[in-house]
């Protein structure tokens, strides 16, 4: 129940965040771009967009380490248990008595 408070916290910062920065920036005449380019491939965007992208890329990063982190955290204590409760290979010989 924690975790889900946390996320929809954290959402609720995110989108109130991107729509101050789209107000703010909606407010200029020309807010300006933002041009992307590596080699061949070019992206071009408004600013606005850019950083309501980025800051709601930068929340599902966020939540989705603390996804695996959590992921990591319960198949801990199974993977002890599972090497504590390992089987032992059967042997023959050690079975076997002579007689």
């Amino acid at each position: 129940m924690k975790n889900i408070l946390y996320f929809l916290g954290s959402l609720l910062i995110a989108v109130a965040a991107a729509f101050l920065a789209n107000k703010w920036l909606g407010g200029f005449e020309n807010p300006g771009y933002v041009l992307i380019g590596i080699g061949y491939w070019s992206l071009e965007t408004s600013l606005i967009v850019f950083t309501v992208s980025l800051i709601m890329g930068f929340f599902c990063i966020l939540h989705f380490i603390q996804v695996l982190r959590l992921a990591a955290q319960i198949a801990g204590p199974n993977q002890k248990s599972r090497q504590q409760h390992q089987i032992q290979p059967f042997s023959r010989s050690a079975d076997c008595r002579s007689g």
